[in-house]
């Protein structure tokens, strides 16, 4: 496994709130992260995304310090430099179930979705289908609900807050999750659905 960085929410002029994805999983790599404390600090400054091709710090030499690396790079927003190096994880490993994989498809589709980019949900779906165990699902399923909500696809926002479990968010993030819900069924014509989110976000019981 590998460690997972804090994920933020996108930063979208259309959404009110904002929140965070919630984190579904935690790989550590002990070792690696040893070598990464002595080696990565130094370098990290250095790096840059046309970088990455030509020359590689040593710390490179572990067979998963490539996906560890885009994680930082993610965790720092830098969203393109981060899917540039986990399409890389992606190519280098054949087999299509392979955990460090499975993690570059969900960390690179979530740039697509950080970057405004058109496939963003497709490739949020393509995840979903090709993974259907995995335990990003949920992480997924909250994204292409704020996705659509940011596009104000209102009928594609309700259709995917149906498969958002709100008991299993965090406090801003299931604030957040009503709210939008709420916004969404006012603007789909269903007053009473949206009076019954949007009080749950005033009274603070969500």
């Amino acid at each position: 496994g590998v460690p997972v960085p804090r994920v933020h929410t996108s930063a979208c002029k259309s959404q009110p709130l904002h929140g965070q994805v919630p984190r579904t999983c935690a790989f550590t790599f002990e070792t690696l992260i040893m070598i990464m404390q002595r080696s990565v600090l130094s370098a990290i400054g250095l790096v840059l995304a046309a970088v990455l091709c030509a020359q590689r710090p040593a710390h490179f030499e572990h067979r998963n310090a490539d996906l560890v690396h885009a994680l930082e790079l993610f965790d720092k927003a830098k969203y393109g430099a981060a899917q540039t190096e986990l399409e890389r994880v992606t190519a280098r490993i054949s087999a299509p179930h392979d955990g460090p994989r499975v993690e570059s498809e969900f960390w690179s589709a979530l740039c697509a979705v950080r970057l405004f980019h058109n496939d963003a949900p497709l490739r949020m779906l393509g995840f979903i289908e090709a993974h259907p165990e995995s335990q990003h699902v949920p992480a997924v399923r909250l994204e292409l609900f704020r996705h659509y909500f940011a596009q104000k696809r209102w009928e594609d926002c309700l259709a995917w807050g149906t498969k958002v479990e709100p008991l299993s968010l965090e406090g801003k993030d299931q604030e957040e999750y009503y709210f939008k819900r709420g916004y969404a069924n006012f603007m789909e014509d269903k007053p009473d659905a949206a009076m019954n989110d949007f009080t749950r976000v005033k009274d603070g019981s969500a």
